[in-house]
This record gives structure tokens, C-alpha cells and sequence, in this order.
């Protein structure tokens, strides 16, 4: 719980201090919500409000919206109650950190949005270790790939560019070894 509570924290941090968004055809406004959703309004700070999603007795998703739109962190929950995905959003838009759980609270996905598309890195994880890491810049695959295997080590290493893998592309045994290497230029396989 205490690491949920830090994660949640962290967000809503990231959240607040990124500022203007800009423009996204994935815009999530009060209008996109369900008729059922609780919304409680902010006395103190007038365009606030804080929203609920329930089903039932539960809790399924909740965060704030200000001025019509999500800002800040916006949680969606498993149904046993444990957070499923935190994403921060300014203006509505995808803007931040955004984090994938499972239903026992471990970490499966890592990623970053700026203006709704993915930007940066992009790390998913299984049984609590790194599985793979990717970088995007602007929604397309931009640098390194990287898949590990359960022991941590490296099982596969490419680059990309402009979404198309692009350069050297190697993939490892499980103790380091290259056991099989390929050259790339724009997506198309040029030596073996």
C-alpha cells in the first residue's frame, strides 16, 4: 500500500507542474463520462472537481477534472480493488507518467505521453523484472529495444529510427553470448 501511495503521490506531482498540454484529437472531458459517475465539486478552487467511476459498491475509476477536462492523475481499478492503471493527464490529454499493475499491485508497465503520444522510455515488466525496454519519440520507436530475459540479462538489442528498426540488431543467449546478429538500414534487412 505505502508503495501504491508514493506512486500515487509521484504522479500527481508530474501531473500538476507539466502546465499546458496543447491539443489532442484523445481529449477526455466530463461529457465522455458515464451517467452514473459521482462528481463532487471543489468549494475552494472553482473548476475543480473530483470525479467516481463506481460499479456496485466499488470504486472502478477516479480523479479530478478541471475546468471540464481530466488533470492530474486518473486511476482505473482491478475489481478486487488494487489500482490497474495510473495515467496523469493535463487538459484531458495523456501528459506524463503512466503506470500498468497487476491485480496484487506489481509494477507491469512504465511509460511516459507528452500531448498524447508516446514519448521516451517505455518498460515492461514481469514478475517485478525489467522485460522490456523501448523508446519513442512522438508514438514511433525512436533508439534502443531492449528484451531481457527472466534472468536479467540482455536476450535481444536493436536500435530504431523513425518507427523502422535501423543499425545492428543482436540477440544473445542467456549467458551474453551474440548468437545472432543482422544489420538494418530503414526497416530492410541489408547483411546477415
Amino acid at each position: 500500500m505505502k508503495q501504491y501511495l508514493v506512486i500515487l503521490l509521484f504522479f500527481s506531482a508530474v501531473a500538476f507542474s507539466c502546465g499546458d498540454a496543447g491539443t489532442s484529437s484523445t481529449v477526455l472531458s466530463l461529457s465522455d463520462l458515464p451517467e452514473h459517475a459521482e462528481i463532487t465539486d471543489y468549494e475552494d478552487i472553482p473548476g475543480l472537481s473530483r470525479v467516481s467511476v463506481n460499479f456496485g459498491n466499488k470504486i472502478d475509476e477516479q480523479g479530478e477534472y478541471y475546468q471540464g477536462n481530466r488533470n492530474g492523475s486518473w486511476t482505473v481499478y482491478h475489481s478486487n480493488g488494487m489500482p490497474k492503471t495510473i495515467t496523469s493527464y493535463v487538459n484531458g490529454i495523456k501528459h506524463g507518467a503512466h503506470l500498468e499493475l497487476d491485480n496484487r499491485g506489481e509494477l507491469t508497465l512504465m511509460a511516459n505521453y507528452v500531448n498524447g503520444y508516446l514519448d521516451g522510455e517505455h518498460t515492461s515488466y514481469q514478475r517485478g523484472k525489467k522485460a522490456e525496454t523501448l523508446y519513442y519519440a512522438m508514438d514511433q520507436l525512436e533508439g534502443q529495444k531492449i528484451k531481457y530475459y527472466t534472468n536479467g540479462k540482455v536476450m535481444e538489442q536493436s536500435t530504431y529510427k523513425a518507427g523502422k528498426i535501423h543499425g545492428t540488431a543482436k540477440w544473445f543467449d542467456q549467458d551474453g553470448n551474440v548468437t545472432i546478429e543482422y544489420e538494418y538500414e530503414n526497416g530492410e534487412l541489408i547483411k546477415n
